[in-house]
């Protein structure tokens, strides 16, 4: 609830990452506007982590602005 709240207050300039096992933080907080998302590349080093992959596909699916940056444009 701090976090989201924090995002809330400037959702244009500011990055704020969850932790925990939960990844559904991470992407919420993305999809809200965060400037950051993390995924790994090789392996996860802390629990909840999602691969670059998996981050990007759950992105494209919960956030439209997100999904829209990732088409060519016509």
């Amino acid at each position: 609830h701090t976090l989201l709240e924090l995002l809330a207050r400037r959702p244009d300039r500011t990055c704020v990452i969850g932790m925990g096992a939960s990844a559904d933080l991470r992407i919420e907080l993305a999809a809200r506007g965060s400037l950051l998302a993390y995924g790994y590349l090789e392996r996860a080093t802390a629990p909840g982590q999602m691969s670059a992959a998996e981050t990007h596909e759950r992105l494209l699916a919960a956030s439209p602005r997100y999904a829209a940056r990732q088409r060519p444009p016509s």
